[in-house]
């Protein structure tokens, strides 16, 4: 079943088990090389911590997320930030404000849109991205064709297990319904799907089979 994150125990789980510790989130903004100039939007924001890190290097930084929750708690994080704005909406539905953004984001989000939605969402917000923009994502990209995904399920577990380190324990069913039950890509497909918004990958990489971090540029 795919996960509703209109249920804030999803939320509230997410944010205990899979904290976004600030030395992550500032090698995470490195890789976008933030300007003061810049306008910036997170989609799947979350708690707003990286909304918080990245509004004092950029003119403005936009956080969007489908949880109330995550949503109030973004707000909350940016609270006294003149450059920063949260909207709660899904993905496919959110309506960007009359800006043009130079940088993007998606950490850990867009495993919640399918492969046919993925191409959508990159065609309606490319429109806003300025030529040279950059686009950041680090999800469940996987290094292998999907269809592969029950043969290579003994090796992402092994990768899993190591790539988690003391969080695997008490996350396996978490993660092996991200995997089966939404929507992650493989690294030619999510290729693919930027494409429709004008994006091609100038980089990319997998920390672990079942894990890429993908950086696109807008044409």
């Amino acid at each position: 079943m795919k996960q509703d994150w209109g249920e804030s125990r999803l939320p509230q789980w997410y944010n205990e088990h899979l904290k976004f510790a600030p030395q992550e989130i500032a090698a995470y903004l490195r890789r976008l090389d933030l300007r003061s100039g810049d306008v910036l939007a997170d989609f799947g924001c979350g708690n707003g911590e990286l909304l918080r890190h990245a509004a004092p290097l950029v003119a403005y930084a936009l956080g969007v997320d489908v949880s109330p929750e995550q949503a109030a708690l973004a707000r909350k994080a940016v609270s006294g930030m003149a450059n920063a704005g949260v909207l709660q909406s899904s993905f496919l539905e959110c309506t960007l404000p009359d800006r043009v953004f130079s940088k993007g984001s998606a950490r850990k989000s867009l495993h919640h849109l399918t492969d046919a939605e993925k191409p959508i969402f990159f065609k309606r917000i490319g429109l806003r991205f300025a030529s040279g923009a950059l686009f950041l994502i680090e999800d469940a990209v996987f290094d292998f064709p999907k269809k592969d995904l029950d043969a290579q399920w003994p090796r992402i577990q092994r990768e899993a297990a190591a790539f988690y380190g003391a969080r695997w324990h008490g996350m396996e069913k978490v993660f092996e319904n991200t995997l089966r039950a939404e929507f992650p890509s493989d690294f030619d497909t999510l290729s693919s799907a930027l494409a429709e918004g004008g994006f091609r990958v100038i980089k990319h990489e997998h920390p672990a089979c079942f894990y890429g971090v993908v950086l696109a540029q807008k044409g």
